[in-house]
């Protein structure tokens, strides 16, 4: 369980806003609103962080009124509860209580905990109704419409990774096979879960180093097989399949003193 991840942001569907302080000044509405992190959202990351069989909450009437949340983590094989409380909500007064301090508990825990550094934040108001748009009521009874904002990029998570495809995982595969079986050594060093899962932009990175790995096994494998030459025949044909293969540059010096050695017939 890593508890940083419970404080990683939310996607902006799990966000919702709601209108706290509004008015009309000079004719114009205003709405400063706030961003909290759905309960639904909540669970889900507690599920997915936790497990569902290491996370509970609980509920108790608060001292002066409203709700306190217990919400408790299961560490090392026991319970850590942290608390925090709300008050009854004007609408569905004892759901919109349990709500309200269940997510304040969840930020005693890290979630959302990440929103409370949001500027200030005033939506587009209109006193015309728009749809899609919330709305509020001033204190003398008017009703202003606002837009939710878009929340700022830091306050999003990252964007997906965008990972190579099948055939290009597969390719390296086959590289790695060549390159002496070393697709477990190679997902180690990239400290990757799999070929799959590789990033796009290193998948060009990742192959270069593939191929000049086979190169050096094969220019070793050349060499040693033309220092075990009995013939000048032998290391002709080698240096034949090295041209062919590209890399003959690298063993045409011991090639061209192996066959100098054999043709005065020395043995090596």
């Amino acid at each position: 369980m890593n508890f940083k991840d419970l404080a990683k942001p939310f996607e902006e569907h799990d966000i919702e806003w709601r209108a706290q302080r509004v008015g009309i000044s000079n004719n114009k509405p205003y709405a400063s609103v706030l961003a909290y992190v759905t309960n639904r959202a909540i669970m889900q990351r507690l599920d997915d962080v936790c497990g569902p069989e290491n996370w509970r909450n609980e509920y108790r009437p608060g001292p002066v009124g409203g709700v306190l949340c217990g919400l408790s983590i299961r560490v090392n094989d026991e319970w850590v509860t942290k608390w925090d409380g709300a008050d009854n909500t004007d609408i569905e007064a004892i759901k919109g209580g349990l709500s309200d301090s269940m997510k304040r508990a969840a930020v005693q825990w890290g979630i959302g905990r990440y929103l409370y550094h949001l500027e200030a934040t005033f939506a587009q108001c209109s006193l015309e109704k728009q749809q899609g748009w919330g709305r509020a009521m001033t204190k003398d009874k008017k009703l202003i419409y606002w837009q939710r904002p878009a929340l700022p990029a830091w306050a999003l998570p990252d964007p997906p990774v965008q990972t190579i495809t099948a055939e290009q995982a597969q390719h390296l595969r086959e590289l790695c096979k060549t390159a002496g079986d070393i697709e477990g050594k190679v997902i180690e060093s990239l400290q990757i879960e799999s070929l799959e899962s590789l990033p796009a932009d290193g998948y060009a990175a990742v192959e270069k180093r593939l191929n000049v790995t086979i190169r050096k096994r094969n220019v070793d494998a050349a060499k040693a097989a033309i220092e075990s030459a009995s013939n000048p025949q032998e290391v002709e044909q080698i240096e034949t399949e090295a041209q062919q293969a590209g890399y003959l540059e690298f063993v045409a010096e011991i090639a061209r003193q192996r066959k100098q050695m054999l043709q005065q017939g020395v043995a090596a």
